[in-house]
């Protein structure tokens, strides 16, 4: 299956390029008359024992040239001899500055020929030397003077870190220039990434990815690895000099431990018992790496380290290409942070190995690489937070659905419960009146007339609890055109107390597009309510009138009895605490609000107290009107 670059793939790998350009070409434009590379000769004294005054008596041919980049002596406890020519100046008496890379090189002597006299002027310089709190620089200095002929400068060299050298001669001009240029692309860097890490600590669940995590301690690893090998975290007093000086170590292998970690998270190693060990491994020879530092074997146990990582890393570049291959998810852009993670950090291997030279461009490569493949891994990091951020609210809104569905099981199950009680309570008087009737062998009229009254209660009750399940099922309505004053005249004339009706209405026709049964469900609902919570001495109003796009049927009554909770008034079984000195099932405007919203119709409640106290409830029943 071919592998496709994607486009923010694209975009990483030029911007690996614009910064490597651009770096190399403005320093290589600071790099003119302004400062001068000198060409290296060296010596390697692995026995320790020449002196100054041997070394310089040595022919010529006992000095082996270096590459023009600079020297690369390796890991190694031996001291190394260097020698290389100033050329003649035209501008005799002209200060000069001699400035030296790594800045973590131990012991750093330059022999300059005296200008006046025979013999040579011995300056120290180091990390073990120099003084801290005078120092401007945080690479290694050395003021000279610029002469009429050409003179031969030797330079020796001792560490428990790296021997490599990269040496640069400016005039102060050139010098002032490269220092504003290395403090801009360092704050740059600097910047960039405490920005990353402050941007993702703000992210408040980057605790909950393991590979999040260790991303945000890559970057942290990063920035301290940078800062060390540069000396920004080594501007200290130098009584702490001793152990600061194992600060460059320290943070090399912490920043290996976090890309280990980082690798192991996102390539998801722990699903592989192989992939799982090999990276153990890895990390354990880490671990071996800080043991030889506190005890000393740091300079015996890096060259095997750094050859091992570079194999640790082609395997890491195999899987990845292997994945990409493959289009996993985030594979073409993993690769790509795995690329320039391993081309940084192979330049700067083979250069402190001692392998290859590339002058400051191979020695820092770590810094571009790093930078490119941050940059890469944040937009891997980014496409995972949107995606933990999608299952977030999936999972909450599947928490919200699981809760609104409990919710409302436990709504039903208490409407249920408050059914069955309100349903015993509603049956029990209209029971009893009939039970006595039937005792009662001689039943007078009135006796008559209230188990009617009985039975008509309890068929009312019957008759709402079959129409809840057939208003809940949602049945479609069947629409017809209904003329609505006949139609209230009808169901009017049919009502047992019709003379407590007092109906009007100034249409001769009114015409609506509604289900006739329902609507006659609807109205009868309503009058018997007005009926029912009114004194048996008054009347109820009822009337008809149309707007624009409605015709509106409006049922009045008064009441004495506490009024109803218009929040709840719609609600299935509410029924208000006075409300059950009458027969009901709160079940009658529950059914009115679910037929008129099915008829798309709007029931409107309002009440308004009068002078004598007395409360006035109006219902109004607006359908849409077909004219």
């Amino acid at each position: 299956m071919p592998f496709n670059l994607s486009k923010e793939a694209c975009f990483y790998w030029l911007f690996f390029l614009v910064i490597t350009v651009f770096s190399t070409s403005v320093q290589a434009a600071l790099n003119g008359q302004d400062s001068f590379t000198p060409q290296l000769y060296f010596y390697v004294d692995k026995n320790n024992n020449q002196t100054f005054e041997t070394i310089k008596q040595l022919p010529a041919s006992s000095f082996t040239q270096a590459p023009k980049a600079g020297y690369v002596g390796g890991y190694n406890r031996f001291t190394h001899w260097l020698r290389f020519t100033i050329p003649a100046s035209d501008q005799p008496g002209e200060k000069l500055i001699l400035r030296t890379h790594p800045a973590y090189t131990d012991i750093l002597t330059l022999y300059v020929p005296k200008t006046t006299g025979l013999g040579y002027r011995r300056i120290n310089n180091g990390e073990q030397i120099e003084n801290w709190e005078t120092k401007t620089d945080n690479a290694f200095t050395f003021t000279l003077t610029a002469r009429a002929k050409p003179v031969t400068v030797y330079l020796s060299t001792r560490s428990t870190n790296t021997n490599t050298i990269v040496a640069t001669l400016y005039n102060e001009y050139g010098y002032s220039r490269a220092l504003h240029f290395e403090r801009t692309l360092s704050g740059l860097f600097i910047g960039l990434l405490l920005t990353l890490i402050i941007l993702n600590l703000s992210y408040t669940r980057w605790h909950r990815d393991k590979a999040f995590r260790y991303y945000l301690v890559f970057i942290i690893a990063s920035l301290a690895v940078f800062l060390s090998l540069n000396r920004w975290l080594l501007l200290m007093p130098n009584e702490w000099r001793s152990w600061g000086s194992l600060l460059p170590q320290a943070t090399t292998l912490f920043y290996m431990w976090a890309l280990a970690m980082l690798y192991h998270n996102l390539f998801e190693f722990q699903e592989s018992a192989l992939k799982r060990r090999i990276s153990l491994f890895y990390q354990s020879l880490i671990f071996i790496g800080v043991i030889a530092l506190i005890y000393e074997y740091y300079v015996e146990y890096m060259p095997w380290f750094m050859m091992s990582t570079i194999v640790y890393l082609i395997w890491i570049t195999g899987i990845s290409i292997n994945q990409a291959l493959k289009r996993y998810r985030d594979s073409g852009l993993l690769f790509f942070a795995v690329i320039f993670g391993f081309t940084g950090i192979l330049g700067t291997a083979l250069s402190l190995e001692g392998v290859l030279s590339g002058g400051l461009l191979l020695l820092y490569s770590y810094t571009v690489g790093t930078l490119a493949s941050i940059i890469v891994f944040q937009g891997i990091m980014g496409r995972r937070i949107r995606d933990f951020e999608k299952q977030h609210v999936a999972l909450q809104l599947e928490k919200d659905h699981a809760d609104h569905i409990a919710a409302r099981e436990r709504r039903e199950k208490e409407q249920k419960a408050q059914f069955i009680s309100m349903l015993s309570h509603e049956l029990k008087t209209p029971l009893s009146v009939i039970k006595m009737g039937v005792n009662q062998p001689n039943l007078s009229d009135t006796g008559r007339h209230h188990v009617s009254q009985a039975i008509s209660d309890m068929s009312m009750v019957i008759d709402r609890c079959s129409m809840l399940e057939k208003v809940e099922d949602q049945v479609n309505a069947h629409l017809e055109n209904i003329e609505v004053i006949s139609f209230l005249d009808t169901l009017i004339a049919q009502l047992q107390t019709k003379g407590r009706v007092n109906y009007q209405h100034n249409e001769t026709s009114l015409i609506v597009c509604s289900d006739y049964d329902w609507l006659k469900v609807i109205i009868n609902n309503l009058l018997d309510n007005a009926l029912k919570y009114s004194p048996s001495n008054t009347s109820i109003g009822l009337s008809v009138y149309s707007n624009t796009n409605e015709v509106c049927v409006e049922i009045s009554n008064i009441t004495h009895l506490s009024l109803p909770d218009s929040e709840r008034l719609f609600d299935k079984y509410y029924r208000e605490k006075n409300a059950h000195s009458q027969t009901g099932s709160g079940l009658g405007l529950y059914i009115v609000k679910q037929l008129t919203t099915q008829l798309n119709s709007k029931i409107e409640y309002h009440t308004t107290i009068k002078t004598d106290n007395t409360k006035q409830v109006v219902m109004t029943l607006c359908l849409p009107n077909t004219r």
